[in-house]
């Protein structure tokens, strides 16, 4: 849900410095995740470790050109499909392996 947040801790000159994140739901590959509320489709392919020159992203039903894809802000509750093109196959049919 928009405006949880996740507390994260810094220290500053040896003091301890709690700040908090927004943080959001969004759907990806039909897996529920919490990320960052301020995030673009390039912020999520990187925490993802995707390559976003060999995979495609579809939003709400609706497939985002590539040159969008720093522009595009997710939102609370996006539906994000995202597919990789391997050439020759691979073992694990999964774009995020940690799905399978």
């Amino acid at each position: 849900m928009i405006g949880e947040t996740l507390q994260s801790e810094r220290s500053v000159t040896g003091q301890k410095v709690f700040e908090e994140t927004p943080r959001m739901y969004i759907q990806v590959n039909g897996d529920s995740r919490n990320v960052r509320a301020e995030m673009n489709v390039t912020g999520l392919l990187q925490d993802l470790q995707l390559n976003a020159e060999q995979v495609a992203v579809e939003i709400n039903l609706e497939i985002l050109e590539k040159q969008a894809f720093d522009a595009r802000m997710l939102q609370e509750g996006d539906r994000i499909e995202i597919m990789s093109f391997i050439g020759g196959g691979a073992p694990c049919p999964c774009v995020i392996p940690t799905v399978c």
